[in-house]
């Protein structure tokens, strides 16, 4: 079905102390390839984000880097997850599973360090069983529990065919 999904974080992360930064997740991508896919990228105003795009079968949970380099000194930084998939299925295809995102973390070193205790992304496990922390907009995105996650027991769904758990 025809899905125009997406996700980023609530609150900003601020890099402004970074000296380096890089974000690396979990994803498993099954989605039509060529006409369907996955767009992971960083913006300064939540609004126009820098990145890379998948499309096709992952093969299951696959670990990705996403380098924030360019982003250092900012004190105002969002990720975003977008899933794109056309209106129809090509004939004899019964559905895709869509994007299933696992453990979200952000690396910065700084010379000076963050207060104790600061994460710089919250809830990027999804373990409170919910999207707190994040802004999630159009049908298809949700929290679920998922037999084989990467670690704990929720991941965040963008799109796929119902009743589909990896």
């Amino acid at each position: 079905p025809y899905l125009d999904t997406w996700f980023i974080n609530q609150d900003p992360i601020d890099l402004g102390r970074a000296t380096t930064a890089s974000a690396d997740f979990y994803m498993y991508v099954d989605t039509g390839p060529g006409y369907d896919w996955v767009f992971v990228g960083a913006s300064l105003d939540g609004e126009y984000f820098t990145g890379q795009w998948w499309t096709g079968y992952s093969g299951g949970w696959e670990y990705f880097l996403l380098d924030l380099s360019e982003f250092i000194g900012a004190d105002e930084l969002y990720l975003g997850w977008y899933f794109y998939s056309d209106e129809g299925e090509p004939p004899g295809v019964e559905g895709y599973e869509g994007v299933w995102v696992d453990d979200i973390k952000v690396w910065a070193t700084a010379d000076t360090p963050p207060p104790t205790g600061e994460e710089l992304v919250q809830n990027g496990g999804f373990e409170l069983g919910n999207l707190s922390g994040w802004n999630p907009a159009g049908a298809g995105v949700s929290v679920q529990t998922l037999r084989n996650p990467v670690e704990g027991q929720y991941v965040a769904r963008l799109g796929g065919a119902n009743g589909a758990n990896q």
